[in-house]
């Protein structure tokens, strides 16, 4: 009886820790998420306020918007006009140039099918941002399915370990 409560514990605990994080990776990817649409949004304004300025008159903390813009080094992004010529893009991946190349007619499309779009009312000629999930938001599941197979494996060791340990007792009992 004692044994089995044990190995009931080996199998318990890391299952519990397993789930514990894996629902932990979950609230945490989208409070990343939410926290890259506030920099887009961001984003966003800081453009709107750059093509409004006047060339006239010098804008203060110009050199602070063109900060928010350069900044962004996760997030993929791309700017269009209201023709959809694409105006800026910024940390375009390869896989996201080839998931454009072999499923989408361009790349344009490939954002607006799989990303989130924002408008930019620039006057007489309105704009979107078009952006997607940073690497860090897309390959975090992964995380999970290793995770879960580190558990697994942890459980097939615990299994043979115990299982050891029965055959070797009912070898003793043959024995003595």
């Amino acid at each position: 009886m004692r044994n089995r409560i044990v190995n009931i514990i080996l199998i318990l605990v890391p299952a519990f820790f397993c789930t514990a994080v894996v629902f932990y990776t979950l609230w945490m990817t989208r409070v990343i998420a939410a926290d890259e649409h506030i920099k887009m949004e961001l984003w966003a304004k800081a453009t709107l306020m750059i093509v409004e300025a006047d060339a006239d008159e010098p804008q203060i903390g110009s050199n602070i918007l063109l900060d928010v813009i350069q900044s962004n080094n996760t997030i993929p992004v791309i700017v269009v006009d209201n023709q959809d010529n694409i105006l800026m893009s910024k940390n375009i991946s390869f896989l996201d140039r080839l998931q454009a190349k072999f499923f989408y007619p361009s790349l344009l499309e490939a954002f607006r099918h799989k990303g989130h779009h924002i408008s930019i009312p620039v006057e007489g000629a309105p704009q979107e941002l078009y952006y997607k999930e940073s690497v860090l938001i897309r390959f975090l599941p992964l995380f999970h399915i290793g995770q879960i197979g580190v558990v697994l494996l942890y459980i097939l060791f615990c299994f043979i370990v115990v299982r050891s340990f029965y055959k070797q007792q009912q070898d003793k009992v043959w024995i003595g």
